[in-house]
């Protein structure tokens, strides 16, 4: 009975100095395992923070009118007789577009122009009679008036007759029109558009809260999707004095000089209005910020004592910064970062605060502060 006891009390402790033994084991790797991982060191790219210059602007979008620009349409109603243009023409003010019939106006004239010469005759030989008192009064005044509203009719019908006749009121190029002779036209349908690309304005509007840094001869820059990485200048020569009590913003208009044609209106495109002369800002690549829950950090590389071999040991801080305006892969930093800090700009995926880092710059992040947009 004894002996089965002390068997048992011997498997016993086996047992429990085996499961302690690998406690120990376990621990001892897991500490080898944490203190090389910990003395790991992180391959990056970085970069010194340093100053840009940068001009202030307010980007927004807007569209293109023209200064001199209308759609032509008829005062008067009539079958068109003769088109004197060809869709997409260059006409200058006062050229011939388009006549409707007026056959009909033209003979009226004539017989009215016929009545005037007669009420004339009328009229000079009421004169001579009222001078041996022949004819009363009366009756020369109602001639005189009787002449007057016939050359009053003349008049009129000259001036619907020229109404028939439609010239260009301005310089332009004209648009697509599908009209042909025969056609009749009402009073106010379309003939065809008429615009001066010369000159253009861009129409825009910003919020109310931006209305004390736009004045008037600030430039504003404008891009278009049908012209990649062109830019086109113009500068603000109105402000509409109105806030819009629906939407809270200001209309602007900026004047858009196009010797060349190329703008039409009705474009949509971007805007940069600036606001200000050019100002000194930090900036890094927008490659180098990482963001969590509690805000914008940077990997801030410093020196903390030396390696094995003796040289300066750098490690990987992070610092949380105040970022602002961004142009193309650039940022502004506002609090946070000094001049010539270097900052982790690739690889801080990997990174946690205080890691040994080693510095690669074979590839970093472009800091071009345009944005260029492909063509494909």
């Amino acid at each position: 009975m004894i002996k089965r006891m002390i068997i048992m009390l011997l498997l016993m402790g086996g047992v429990f100095g085996g499961i302690f033994a690998f406690q120990i084991y376990k621990s001892s790797q897991t500490e080898m395992f944490m203190k090389k991982n910990a003395e790991k060191i992180i391959t990056v790219s970085a970069e010194e923070v340093r100053f840009e210059s940068w001009q202030p602007k307010i980007k927004t979008t807007g569209t293109l009118l023209a200064v001199n620009g209308i759609d032509i349409v008829p005062e008067v109603a009539g079958v068109i007789e003769k088109i004197y243009f060809n869709s997409g023409d260059q006409v200058k003010e006062g050229a011939p577009l388009l006549d409707l019939n007026a056959e009909v106006e033209k003979a009226q004239l004539e017989s009215l122009k016929a009545q005037v010469e007669i009420a004339k005759i009328t009229y000079k030989r009421d004169q001579e009679q009222l001078k041996v008192q022949a004819l009363s009064q009366a009756k020369v005044d109602e001639d005189f008036y009787d002449l007057k509203d016939k050359e009053a009719q003349k008049k009129a019908l000259e001036t619907l007759i020229e109404k028939k006749h439609i010239k260009a009121p301005l310089k332009g190029r004209l648009g697509i029109c599908g009209l042909i002779p025969g056609n009749y036209l009402n009073i106010g349908d379309e003939i065809v558009t008429l615009q001066d690309t010369t000159a253009l304005l861009m129409d825009f509007s910003l919020p109310q809260q931006m209305i004390s840094v736009v004045k008037v001869g600030k430039e504003i820059q404008m891009r278009f999707d049908g012209y990649p990485g062109e830019v086109f200048s113009g500068k603000v020569t109105s402000i509409n004095p109105v806030v819009d009590v629906d939407t809270r913003s200001f209309l602007i208009e900026a004047s858009v000089e196009n010797p060349k044609g190329e703008l039409l209106p009705g474009l949509f495109g971007t805007i940069d209005l600036y606001t200000s002369a050019p100002q000194k800002f930090l900036t890094l690549p927008q490659a180098a910020l990482t963001f969590n829950p509690y805000g914008t950090f940077v990997f801030v590389i410093e020196k903390e004592g030396k390696d094995e071999k003796g040289n300066p040991r750098q490690i990987a801080v992070q610092r949380f910064v105040t970022t602002g305006d961004k142009r193309g892969d650039q940022v502004a930093i506002l609090k946070g970062l000094k001049v010539g800090e270097k900052i982790v700009t690739g690889g801080q995926m990997k990174l946690k605060n205080k890691m040994p880092v080693e510095i690669d710059n074979s590839v970093v992040p472009s800091r071009d502060p345009m944005v260029h947009i492909e063509d494909k």
